[in-house]
């Protein structure tokens, strides 16, 4: 982006010094994301980038491709921040990957700043789908693997009282699989952004792309959709490809920046504090980069709880609502629930000798147990 690159190769001010007591960030760190190519990635390089210009840190990023290959990046000191997505959750729980043995549960992930977007099922103006409801007998685009798009259809689905068996999943390999599908007519609808560009496509086919509204007002199917999903929550996008009049679909944070609590609280605190400040510098990078805005970033619900250094800021900046602390405080709460339920199921599961593909749907039954709510199905299994 030539305006974004101009403004950082002309800002003219020195290295600022990162203010706060004793938790001076170091000057190198090395964060992970996803893949070289993905809006994220390139929303991480544009923080990163411009974190240098302003403070002369220095950052390595290092792509992923995996939830489990970014989650465990920090937990075991390979890295010191993830800019991840619903993986930070499924970590939390130790659903899905997470679900074995040899991963479980992490009760110490912790986020920073939370940039909300929105995501819905999406079909072709051509499809006949026109409301939730709609999907009873249709083709869904299926990416075995992909847990965190998978599980939003299983959602959307709920929201309109059906399950998979009202659907036919037909198996595309990879995301970019799944979108040919819909292209070509091979399959009627799946899980998307309403902001991505590859949506534009079906626009110049004459195809029209479709995003599927959920509205708010029907309570019932967002009870539903919520304990497949409870991460996602009703919200409006404003503007997206083939539309630009306000719609209700879901939001979800998308992606999040993650660490552990082994991180103090004046660094968390100055890192927090100098994207936020650095915010004018990497604003116009990517058309998603506003989400990053500080009174967005800093809203719940998130996939982990938040680190006591980004509260610290959020209170400074007077963001930290009492709604803020006791959502963070019972998630905090439940997290220890779950860890110490998970020592006894391990146990439990190596005496009895709980084969790999059994254990998610064996742990979540003692998840419903102990926290006495819904928790998805292994849908990939």
């Amino acid at each position: 982006n030539q305006t974004s690159e101009k403004k950082l190769s002309e800002s003219s001010e020195s290295n600022e010094k990162i203010s706060g007591k004793d938790g001076a960030l170091a000057e190198q760190m090395a964060w992970s994301t996803f893949g070289v190519g993905s809006s994220t990635y390139v929303q991480t390089a544009g923080i990163a980038d411009a974190l240098t210009t302003k403070y002369g840190l220095k950052i390595r990023i290092l792509p992923s491709d995996t939830s489990v290959g970014r989650i465990q990046g920090i937990l075991n000191h390979e890295v010191d921040y993830t800019v991840t997505a619903d993986g930070a959750y499924f970590a939390s729980y130790g659903l899905y990957d997470f679900a074995n043995l040899d991963l479980g549960p992490s009760k110490d992930l912790r986020a920073l700043l939370a940039r909300p977007g929105s995501t819905t099922a999406v079909t072709t103006k051509k499809s006949g789908i026109i409301t939730p409801e709609d999907f009873k007998g249709t083709r869904l685009a299926w990416i075995p693997g992909s847990t965190s798009v998978n599980i939003k259809a299983v959602a959307c689905l709920a929201y309109a009282g059906l399950t998979l068996d009202d659907v036919t999943r037909v198996i595309a390999p990879s995301y970019k699989a799944a979108v040919d599908l819909i292209k070509n007519g091979e399959a009627d609808w799946m899980i998307g952004q309403v902001t991505a560009a590859h949506w534009h496509e079906l626009e110049s086919m004459g195809l029209g792309v479709k995003f599927i509204e959920f509205p708010a007002k029907n309570k019932e199917g967002w009870e539903r959709l919520q304990k497949v999903t409870p991460w996602l929550y009703p919200g409006i996008a404003k503007e997206g490809v083939g539309f630009n009049k306000p719609i209700e679909v879901p939001n979800y944070v998308n992606p999040l920046i993650v660490t552990t609590t082994e991180k103090s609280v004046e660094e968390v605190y100055n890192l927090t504090k100098a994207i936020d400040e650095s915010y004018d510098l990497y604003k116009d990078i990517d058309p998603l980069m506003p989400g990053w805005k500080i009174e967005l970033s800093s809203q719940f619900p998130v996939q982990c709880p938040y680190h006591e250094g980004a509260i610290k800021y959020f209170k400074e900046k007077g963001l930290w609502t009492e709604k803020h602390e006791n959502w963070n405080k019972n998630y905090l709460e439940e997290l220890e629930k779950v860890s110490e339920a998970w020592k006894t199921f391990k146990e439990r599961a190596k005496e009895e000798k709980i084969e790999d593909k059994e254990i998610h749907d064996a742990w979540i039954k003692v998840l419903k147990e102990v926290l006495g709510k819904e928790f998805p199905e292994n849908y990939d299994k």
